[in-house]
């Protein structure tokens, strides 16, 4: 049998769109299914979110830490406060130690691997040894920056109904003032630095321009060229191609402060 992929997610590169497209397959293939909850398995913070009966990823250091729980042989996804982790390294290894417990009782989980795990990629592909690693990337790192920053001032990573389109919309038609923003490019930077330094394979975001290219490239990761008939298109999110020029209001001086740090950080 061939490997299963293990996705590593750096924000910004359709990775939510990619983890939803092959979700049934990984399923059916693999026995590999979602953490219920949340797909994003090392996120750091959450809260509860009423509006869509789920937990939402957030990064708010005042909400619950995010922590894995075996419910009835299910990997479910819930938060714990007052905090118990110092750091997310050990977060993130406590997390790797669940896994374990998991897999020695025949659970595995299909796991987005998002950039919170910078700081413990060693422990995650060591445990992960069995799988084929795939690295999801930009080759534009200034037009990933633009999108994250847009996308965390609005609080809207992912759209998936036409509220949350529509919600969007409104903000690119009323364009934004991002504030202090320094700090997180350069957080952002060393993070995704420390991802795109993986040796592995890689699915770039611009190659993923229309669905023919995009199931050719998924059909290459899993050697089958027929993955796709297990295709579920109700579960994708909407997307949205942006020109942040137009956007952003003080978009000139943030593509400079961004544009140095990127050229310091040698990406």
């Amino acid at each position: 049998m061939n490997k299963p992929p293990l996705f590593i997610c750096p924000p910004r590169t359709r990775s939510t769109y990619i983890m939803l497209l092959t979700k049934k397959h990984m399923s059916e293939k693999f026995n590999m299914n979602f953490p219920r909850g949340h797909m994003e398995f090392f996120g750091e913070f959450v809260e509860y979110s009423s509006d869509e009966n789920r937990i939402k990823v957030v990064r708010d250091k005042t909400k619950s830490q995010m922590i894995p729980m075996l419910v009835n042989n299910q990997v479910v996804m819930t938060g714990v406060y007052p905090h118990v982790f110092e750091s997310l390294k050990d977060q993130n290894l406590y997390k790797i130690n669940f896994l374990k417990h998991a897999k020695s009782k025949g659970i595995e989980v299909n796991v987005k691997c998002t950039h919170h795990i910078s700081d413990n990629i060693d422990d995650v592909l060591d445990f992960y040894n069995d799988r084929k690693i795939v690295l999801l990337k930009r080759k534009n790192s200034l037009d990933l920056i633009l999108s994250y920053l847009f996308a965390k001032h609005i609080n809207l990573f992912v759209m998936r109904s036409a509220r949350w389109s529509q919600l969007y919309d409104e903000h690119v038609s009323d364009r934004v003032l991002i504030k202090d923003y320094a700090q997180d490019i350069e957080s952002l930077i060393i993070q995704i630095k420390k991802l795109y330094d993986i040796d592995c394979e890689t699915i770039y975001y611009e190659d993923l321009d229309n669905e023919k290219d995009t199931l050719e490239i998924i059909g290459n990761i899993f050697e089958d060229d027929k993955w796709h008939t297990s295709l579920d298109r109700s579960v994708l999110p909407i997307r949205k191609d942006t020109d942040y020029s137009k956007v952003i209001i003080n978009y000139d001086e943030i593509v400079l402060v961004a544009q140095h740090l990127l050229d310091q950080y040698k990406i």
